[in-house]
């Protein structure tokens, strides 16, 4: 948040910013406590605490135990306050997830929903949305709708400007807005799933992160906990390394892309992506499996090693192959390091277990992040 120091008003926000970035982190603290961690006066303290609680954002908890005198009482933050609303658009499904501002999915829903560019495609999406936040929590304290797109989006996100998985180009956000009841923003997936594993996690703050989906390898490079995005938006396309200049011809016309070497089709079968029925066949020691696995985690250790290069930075993967990853992360970690540019290194090549969808809770937690970061103070 930038903020001028140099007139009343900018202080006062800057005073606000304090206590709400220590109660959203601590979740509930005593008003004594908070007056000592801001370093603010008692009177500033209790006028902070007084406006967010008019908005709703704060509220009393329990009373504790006193040493004498008056019981002091916690004063809590609603994570329930507001929500954002993520969707990943794919080409057979759409994930939609509502998240709250602690970063918990409060619901979520995969529908099969075949890719078209048509206004009914998008009125199809929007019915979805308006159906799960119905059910699920208030319409009036949803704050958006970040739609994570599998393609190039322009820096400032206004508008698509590629997206060789459905052959999209020049495509602007105005399309969308007029088929949603909410203010909605458009981002890349990638750099949206990127963004919510780090968001999450408080001690992570750079990582290339690489998400596998049924179809692809996509990723993005997160610095200091911010999306870096390169000169033109591109930063992060990982999926267009090419493996093996003989393997099969990947979407951008390109041959032995990551894409087509690592995605979850490549490694199943291009019909069938069961991951749970491809598993169990490799526990069962089927030949075929385990020569596809073996060749899948030396093609994904070799994308590994050149992400790792370019960024000099910790890897996390995601998707839903994560899970079945994880019994196989130690041969995946000896392929890595056994390339001799790489004996020496040491760097952390993590999972990402903690999200069921990615992309589209990532997007809803960019919105989470700049709510915190600036609407809370001006809505």
């Amino acid at each position: 948040m930038d903020i001028n120091l140099g007139n009343t008003s900018s202080l006062r926000l800057l005073n606000l910013y304090k206590v709400v970035s220590l109660l959203y982190q601590a979740g509930s603290m005593t008003q004594a406590q908070i007056k000592t961690e801001s370093g603010l006066s008692g009177p500033t303290v209790i006028q902070c605490i007084q406006h967010f609680k008019e908005k709703g954002a704060f509220y009393e908890g329990k009373a504790l135990a006193s040493s004498g005198g008056r019981k002091p009482t916690l004063i809590c933050f609603d994570y329930n306050y507001r929500y954002a609303v993520g969707v990943e658009i794919r080409r057979h499904h759409v994930d939609i997830s509502i998240m709250n501002l602690k970063g918990e999915c409060i619901a979520s829903r995969t529908e099969r929903l075949i890719f078209e560019q048509s206004r009914e495609h998008l009125q199809a999406i929007g019915r979805i949305i308006d159906e799960l936040i119905a059910q699920n929590v208030d319409p009036k304290k949803v704050l958006g709708i970040m739609v994570a797109f599998p393609g190039e989006v322009s820096l400032d996100r206004s508008e698509i400007t590629r997206s060789t998985i459905f052959g999209m180009h020049s495509v602007n956000l105005d399309r969308f807005k007029k088929e949603f009841r909410y203010p909605i923003m458009i981002e890349n997936g990638a750099n949206a799933a990127g963004f919510g594993a780090v968001f999450k996690d408080k001690n992570l703050a750079d990582t290339v992160y690489i998400v596998v989906t049924d179809n692809g390898i996509a990723g993005s490079v997160v610095i200091n906990k911010k999306v870096y995005r390169g000169n033109s938006g591109k930063a992060g396309a990982f999926g267009h390394i090419q493996l093996d200049s003989n393997g099969r011809q990947c979407s951008c016309g390109q041959k032995g892309c990551w894409s087509v070497c690592c995605s979850v089709a490549s490694l199943t079968g291009d019909e069938d992506t069961n991951l749970k029925d491809f598993f169990a066949r490799v526990d069962n020691h089927d030949e075929e499996a385990v020569n596809a696995l073996d060749q899948y985690i030396k093609y994904m250790a070799q994308g590994i090693a050149c992400a790792h290069l370019a960024f000099d930075t910790d890897v996390m993967i995601g998707g839903k192959i994560v899970p079945y990853l994880e019994k196989y992360q130690d041969q995946l970690r000896k392929a890595v390091f056994e390339y001799s540019v790489l004996k020496d290194e040491s760097f952390n090549i993590n999972l990402d277990l903690t999200s069921n969808s990615p992309m589209s809770e990532g997007a809803a937690l960019m919105i989470v992040a700049d709510y915190m970061e600036n609407g809370i103070f001006t809505e």
